[in-house]
């Protein structure tokens, strides 16, 4: 069966998520992650970049091309239960990027 819509507009992360990769590779249901602690927070990632490294690897070689990769677009869509009022109010739904190069 398939899980909820990842993206039914209420901004309640859904229960489970599906692996939009569905050509053959191994796709799977997975748990959607809690927040750990009230420094974290919860991102539903709506867009990514593919590293250049990753697909050179899929080809069977490695090289260094300059290709950006990792970085994501997403969306705040939890908080830890304990997190104040007013954090969660300035942040949740809120649209965030990031980059692990950073």
């Amino acid at each position: 069966t398939q899980p909820p819509s990842s993206d039914d507009g209420d901004g309640d992360p859904p229960s489970t998520e599906r692996n939009p990769l569905d050509n053959g590779e191994l796709v799977r249901d997975h748990p959607v992650p809690t927040v750990p602690n009230p420094l974290y927070a919860l991102i539903k990632v709506l867009r990514a970049g593919i590293c250049n490294t990753d697909l050179e690897i899929l080809q069977g070689y490695m090289g260094f091309s300059g290709t950006l990769g990792h970085e994501f677009v997403g969306r705040v869509v939890a908080l830890h239960d304990d997190a104040c009022r007013e954090v969660k109010e300035e942040w949740l739904g809120r649209r965030v990027c990031g980059d692990i190069n950073l």
